[in-house]
């Protein structure tokens, strides 16, 4: 998937129940993308898992263009891993983002069956 799409989390805030995460996307290939599915591993400063969840992007991005928006998720989304999220609520972490799947705006897709 790296040679289609680069996907990363630059900055988080957390606020309330919801940590808050600042993503990138640069659209690697000539084809237009309807929309992308991820996952997330967060990892607090010491490199202990405390989160993993799956996330869904519907944003349209330009062929070779590039996009970064700030995308808010709800603790509750990181399932049993709700309550380590919470309790790292202000505290430094890392987040790597895993795309898993890709649908282009003409109807193919990449990736989660290839």
């Amino acid at each position: 998937m790296s040679r289609l799409i680069a996907a990363s989390v630059s900055q988080t805030r957390d606020a309330g129940r919801t940590i808050s995460l600042y993503v990138h996307l640069h659209n690697r290939s000539a084809k237009a993308i309807r929309s992308v599915e991820a996952g997330l591993e967060v990892h607090d400063s010491t490199g202990k898992r405390i989160g993993l969840t799956e996330i869904g992007i519907r944003k349209p991005i330009a062929g070779h263009g590039t996009l970064a928006f700030w995308y808010p998720l709800r603790y509750v989304r990181f399932s049993e891993d709700a309550g380590t999220m919470r309790l790292a609520a202000g505290k430094p972490k890392t987040i790597q983002m895993n795309v898993t799947e890709i649908k282009y705006a003409d109807g193919t897709d990449a990736g989660y069956d290839d």
